[in-house]
Order: structure tokens, then C-alpha cells, then sequence
């Protein structure tokens, strides 16, 4: 922009990766692209919503000249952060087009979870065949008692030469993941394992294989049932453009999963309470076809309360097992403690506000000190 008339006779085009959402207080500029996001004043989604493909005097017109050093700020910050680019030609704004939200995956399932200790009735190895027949891509197990290595070999190979692409576990810390040639040599075998979390653990640690492709996390945090999950925050956002469009009409949780709990009752997550009979006598098929299971798949950031208000809510994960007013599936995640009216984030544990549900739910002793 280092010339001013030759700048002002371009147009502003905003690039495809480039997606921005509005909160009640501030916005999130996303580039899905790169799976980056960066916190921005909220006039910056009028900017560049409103204004793709129009040419730059007319936005300095628009916004009057008092306006203009703010504007070659804005500007500057979004070129130099391959937002947008500026043209000579104004049919370029018709090339570079927002991705449409009506995105569909193979598979009548894309991902799922199974739960598993010494009393589950029916074992995992039994239960994958039938998530690879609904299409599923994606497989969690997670262990509440002791799962040695050659237990979890045994387990994975029911993916090998499937469509599967990816098998995580949640595991009880066990001496056998460490220093295992046999787990390593597997790991080229079969590099559909994502990684193994070992929680329970003496320390944290983190050993990376197969080109940093697969890992394995030790974690001194314990985890004792599925009322650990639901939680909210930073660490679990996903500005990817799957995640990002999946959000605009989808639940990010829910959507296409399945879940085993370890009792084996089918269910939407494990921490729910509502099922749909036991994976003993009840096929998988039978269950992803009732339209009561598929009905939370449908509930997105827009429909829930305060999340609609969020500038974070098309990263954000959405928990429905949980819920601050747990009578209303349209209220906000219990374990989230942002609040954007205020922007700014607290402790959900310690809010006085949501003690009733924290009862309701029995979570005192799954929660974190």
C-alpha cells in the first residue's frame, strides 16, 4: 500500500480460508487454512463480510475520511496475514467465494467412542466390525481398569485393512508402553493408531514415532469414569475448515458419533443417560437408524444459549451431556467458563451459578482441584 491512488483503485478480495465470526463483544478471525485464529475487534466482521469485491475508495468513502488511518491499518494487518489481497480486476471477487456450509461425510458414522473396564459385557474386538460396517473413520477406546500392550496390539488389529483411519486409546498408565519394541514395530505395521494417552501416570512424558505421525502421552491426571469429559476451552478449539463448517449446522460433538459405554449401553456420548438398548443384543445398524438418537446431531452453536453470542463458537467444541439448566438441551456447556459479554474467562468449577447442576450431575469428585 505504498501507493495511495494506485491502492485506493483496487478491490478488496477476501480469501476463501478467511472466515470470521462475530461475538457480542470482540471477533475471531480464522484462517482454516493454516489452523490459526486471532482475536479482533468486532468491526473487523462488518469490514470483511460487508465489503468483499468492492473497491478500496469506495470503503474509504463509506467510512468518511476520518476513518482512513483505521482502515489502512486494518488494511495492512489483513494482507500481511494472507486474509485478503487486493485486485485490479473486480471479477475476481466472484472466484474467491465463501466454502458452502452444507458439508456431508461417507459413512453413517464418522467417529466413535468405546468405553471399556473388566465388567463390560461385550469386548471391543466385537464391537469395531460393526462401526467399520456404518463407515466409521474414527475410534476411541478408553479403558477404566489395566490394558497392557499386547492387549492394545490385539485391539487395533481389528482396523488393519479396513477404511478405519484413525484408533486412539485412553489407557491406565502400564510398564508394557515403555521402551516396547514390539508396540514400536507395530506402530509402522499399523499407522492407523493416532496415539495412546497413558493417564495414572508417574509424569508427563511424551515419546513421538513413525515421523512424529503417532505418539505416546503419559499424564499424572486421573481419570476414573466419562464424567471427566465435557470440558471447554483453549485447548480443545479446532479453526480447521472441517471443524469450522461442520459447526454452522451440525453438532461438533455429536454429529455422526456413536458411543459404547461400559456397562454397553449404546448412547450419543458415554457421560449421557439416555440409551438405546445394549450393544449385547442390540445391532449398531438398528440404533443409527432412530431418528431420537440422531436428534442431537442436529443442535448447533446458533440454537444454544449464549454460545450463539460466542466469538469462538464455530472452533468450540459442544458438550450436551452437561448443561448449565439441565432440564433445556438448548442451554450452554456447564463446563465452559467464558463469558462473552465480559470476554473473559473464569473457573466453571468455582461459579456459583452453576453449583445446582454440578449436584445434579454428581460431578463433585470428578472435579479438578
Amino acid at each position: 500500500m505504498n501507493d495511495p491512488e494506485s491502492t485506493a483503485r483496487k478491490y478488496m478480495i477476501r480469501l476463501a480460508s478467511c472466515s470470521i465470526t462475530a461475538g457480542a463483544k470482540r471477533a475471531l478471525l480464522c484462517d482454516l487454512q493454516r489452523g490459526a485464529y486471532y482475536l479482533v475487534p468486532r468491526s473487523f466482521s462488518d469490514l470483511i463480510d460487508n465489503y468483499h469485491g468492492w473497491q478500496i475508495q469506495a470503503i474509504y468513502d463509506e467510512y468518511g475520511p476520518e476513518n482512513k488511518q483505521a482502515l489502512d491499518e486494518f488494511f495492512a494487518f489483513m494482507i500481511a496475514g494472507e486474509f485478503i489481497f487486493l485486485s485490479d480486476h473486480a471479477a475476481d471477487a466472484e472466484r474467491f467465494i465463501r466454502c458452502s456450509p452444507d458439508i456431508d461425510s461417507p459413512g453413517i458414522i464418522q467417529n466413535a467412542i468405546i468405553d471399556i473396564d473388566k465388567a463390560s459385557p461385550v469386548p471391543a474386538t466385537s464391537i469395531i466390525p460393526q462401526l467399520i460396517d456404518l463407515g466409521c473413520l474414527s475410534v476411541q477406546i478408553r479403558a477404566f481398569s489395566r490394558m497392557n500392550a499386547d492387549e492394545l496390539i490385539s485391539l487395533a488389529m481389528t482396523t488393519e485393512e479396513t477404511a478405519c483411519r484413525n484408533i486412539e486409546f485412553i489407557v491406565p498408565f502400564d510398564h508394557s508402553y515403555e521402551n516396547n519394541q514390539t508396540l514400536t514395530d507395530y506402530f509402522f505395521y499399523n499407522q492407523r493408531i493416532g496415539g495412546i494417552v497413558c493417564y495414572n501416570a508417574p509424569r508427563r512424558k511424551m515419546d513421538l514415532f513413525v515421523g512424529d505421525q503417532i505418539y505416546i502421552s503419559q499424564t499424572e491426571e486421573e481419570i476414573s469414569s466419562e464424567k471427566h469429559c465435557g470440558i471447554i476451552g483453549p485447548a480443545y478449539f479446532a479453526a480447521n475448515q472441517k471443524h469450522f463448517l461442520e459447526s454452522q449446522q451440525h453438532n461438533t460433538c455429536l454429529w455422526k458419533k456413536i458411543a459404547i459405554d461400559k456397562r454397553g449401553f449404546i448412547k450419543n456420548c458415554p457421560s449421557m443417560q439416555q440409551h438405546y438398548g445394549n450393544i449385547a443384543d442390540t445391532p449398531l445398524k438398528q440404533v443409527v437408524n432412530d431418528e431420537g438418537f440422531r436428534h442431537l446431531w442436529g443442535i448447533h452453536k446458533e440454537m444454544v444459549k449464549q454460545c450463539r453470542d460466542c466469538e469462538f463458537r464455530h472452533v468450540c467444541t459442544d458438550c450436551r451431556a452437561y448443561l448449565e439448566e439441565p432440564a433445556d438441551i438448548y442451554s450452554k456447556p456447564l463446563k465452559c467458563g467464558y463469558n462473552p459479554y465480559s470476554a473473559t474467562w473464569s473457573n466453571w468449577a468455582t461459579n456459583p451459578l452453576k453449583q445446582k447442576a454440578i449436584d445434579h450431575y454428581e460431578l463433585r469428585e470428578a472435579i479438578r482441584p
